[in-house]
């Protein structure tokens, strides 16, 4: 599941490569982002790629040249029917084409906000970050010792300033109440959760430059100042 780091790399290579299968997400607000919510499959294997498409159309094996789509008879199995439409492709291959330079943009301005984020006296710190990041959204831990509020208060207080953010990631699945029941053991992910409840995500852009890096790091100095112990 790459839907949140499309791009990104580690050990020199690119996520997703390896695997039978891997899915990208191409949401408003991603790295590669299409007009619908939607998103893209990749496989090196010729007959999961055929039954993927299968499967985004209805079950239809499409790549026949006798085959009549208006027809469902023909269908090689029940599914639903997930094919994007000709604009939302337009846009996604347009986004696909600068993807490479979105990420670099988005890390040129974590870079800068790290080094000023250190400057200044805030009780905010970023995630460990590597130059293979392919940031859609980025972590910033607090120090819950040195404030009398909540993360997510805290995190509130300085979406109010104007900062885009995440107060509390909802995503992490053995949380959900009604999950339970189909879970297949009783794992927790401590690690998972202890991170989620440390710290918020900060949204990005590649258009980001020194002016948003002044207004979130003078936020997070506003909110941290307000409400140190």
């Amino acid at each position: 599941d790459c839907s949140q780091a499309t791009g990104a790399s580690i050990r020199g290579e690119k996520v997703g490569t390896w695997g039978e299968i891997a899915a990208f997400s191409t949401m408003y607000r991603k790295n590669l982002a299409a007009g619908a919510s939607s998103g893209l499959i990749f496989t090196k294997d010729f007959e999961t790629y055929r039954t993927a498409l299968s499967y985004s159309d209805r079950g239809k094996p499409v790549w026949r040249l006798d085959l009549n789509l208006r027809d469902p008879q023909y269908a090689s199995f029940p599914a639903l029917n997930w094919n994007s439409s000709e604009m939302s492709n337009a846009i996604g291959l347009a986004s696909l084409r600068r993807l490479d330079r979105t990420n670099e943009l988005r890390r040129i301005f974590l870079r800068r906000l790290f080094v000023a984020l250190a400057e200044a006296d805030t009780v905010c710190s970023p995630y460990a970050f590597h130059d293979g990041f392919a940031p859609f959204y980025f972590p910033i831990f607090v120090d819950q010792e040195k404030i009398k509020v909540s993360v997510e208060q805290f995190a509130t207080a300085v979406e109010a300033e104007g900062i885009p953010l995440g107060a509390k990631y909802g995503c992490l699945v053995n949380t959900w109440p009604w999950i339970t029941e189909h879970l297949s053991d009783t794992f927790v992910a401590r690690n998972a959760l202890l991170t989620r409840n440390a710290s918020f995500n900060l949204h990005l852009n590649e258009n980001y430059g020194e002016r948003e890096v002044k207004d979130i790091v003078d936020a997070f100095a506003k909110v941290s100042n307000a409400y140190l112990r």
